[in-house]
């Protein structure tokens, strides 16, 4: 299963034997893959969470959220509109 906006992509894939990894590449501007704003792009796929049962993938332009197996929801990405569930302080 592959997941896309325009710039960024989620792929979920199933490997033999039920194996699930979670793969991500794309613009990461805001850290909407996962990997911390630090990293403004991924061009190649890259493994996310390993060892981490996601249930549920959603994403929107500048973010994205998981919810794993256990309950836990974890939030990536721009939140200007709190879109990410969560206050942040307004940047000076």
């Amino acid at each position: 299963v592959i997941l896309s906006t325009f710039l960024h992509f989620f792929q979920f894939l199933i490997n033999k034997g039920e194996n699930k990894k979670l793969v991500v590449w794309g613009s990461n501007i805001f850290g909407q893959i996962g990997l911390g704003a630090k990293i403004p792009a991924q061009r190649t796929p890259i493994s996310l969470l390993e060892g981490e049962e996601i249930e549920i993938i959603a994403i929107g332009g500048d973010h994205s959220i998981l919810k794993k197996k256990n309950g836990d929801i974890l939030v990536f990405g721009k939140n200007n509109f709190q879109q990410l569930g969560i206050q942040t302080p307004q940047e000076e």
